[in-house]
């Protein structure tokens, strides 16, 4: 005969044996109304009411360690870093199946994307201690910038694919204060180009929702670090489309107070095909997001 077990048939001390050896994550977090430190982690897109998760509650979550070295964010720097997985903040949020990206928004508007298969396959931590003491602490201590309170790396990192000269990036932004939950459909339909689409829009497509919307945002959609948008980018690929390509490969070359960082892995052919799909881009109407 099978025995049904409850709580309330051990001792007390039982208990509190018990319930410190369940994963940490089997309790959901649960997200605070208001913003109490600068360090708590706004967190959007659920279904719930957006709101705002401490340091504190990051920390109960199981932790994953990894060191940072060689990292172009860190020059000259080798240290180790501990924080939260993405997928295992998804089950402690209790994250459905169908919201399949998660994106991080940081202090300048830079916004990395984080679909389900990158997740699956290079597993991003959002890091929460530098040599176990916070971010802003670390900084202060190695008399460098601080990039806190989040940022996200990487325990290992392969390149999962290669499309012409773009290979799949890592997406490690810092200083992030916003985690969005959403979906592939919600983030990258208003940017899908009108079908049907050539080969070669296609790959400008692959390459641009990796790299061009970090910074270029379609509506609500994307990045605003800069302040190109979408349809700005359509107008100038379809209108100035050799200037365009050039500003590709290197910004100031086009114009001497560009701040984006060129790309040198871009060659002619990884160019025109960005450039091909921002003139697919231009011939739809703009997203009202």
């Amino acid at each position: 005969m099978e025995r049904q077990w409850s709580l309330s048939h051990l001792p007390a001390f039982c208990v509190l044996l018990l319930s410190a050896c369940l994963p940490a994550f089997a309790q959901r977090l649960t997200l605070q109304p208001t913003r109490h430190s600068p360090d708590d982690l706004e967190v959007t897109g659920l279904t719930l009411s957006p709101g705002y998760l401490t340091r504190a509650a990051l920390l109960r979550l199981p932790q994953s360690t990894t060191i940072v070295d060689h990292d172009p964010d860190f020059p000259g720097l080798s240290f180790h870093v501990s924080g939260v997985r993405l997928e295992t903040l998804a089950k402690a949020l209790g994250v459905p199946a169908k919201d399949d990206l998660i994106d991080a928004q940081c202090t300048d508007f830079y916004r990395s994307h984080y679909p389900a298969d990158y997740i699956a396959r290079h597993h991003p931590i959002l890091i929460l201690s530098i040599e176990g003491k916070t971010p802003a602490a670390w900084a202060k201590a190695a008399h460098t910038d601080d990039p806190g309170p989040y940022f996200v790396e990487h325990a290992d990192y392969t390149p999962s694919f290669q499309v012409l000269g773009h290979s799949d990036q890592r997406q490690v932004p810092t200083n992030v204060v916003r985690l969005n939950i959403s979906s592939t459909e919600a983030t990258y339909g208003p940017i899908t180009p009108p079908g049907p689409a050539t080969q070669q829009v296609d790959q400008g497509f692959t390459i641009a929702k990796q790299n061009c919307l970090r910074c270029h945002a379609e509506g609500s959609v994307g990045g605003r670090k800069s302040h190109f948008t979408w349809q700005m980018l359509g107008a100038i690929a379809k209108n100035s489309p050799n200037d365009f390509s050039r500003y590709i490969l290197n910004p100031t070359s086009v114009n001497t107070s560009a701040t984006m960082p060129g790309n040198p892995s871009y060659d002619e052919a990884t160019r025109a095909a960005l450039t091909a799909y921002f003139q697919a881009i231009a011939q739809q109407e703009p997203t009202r997001r």
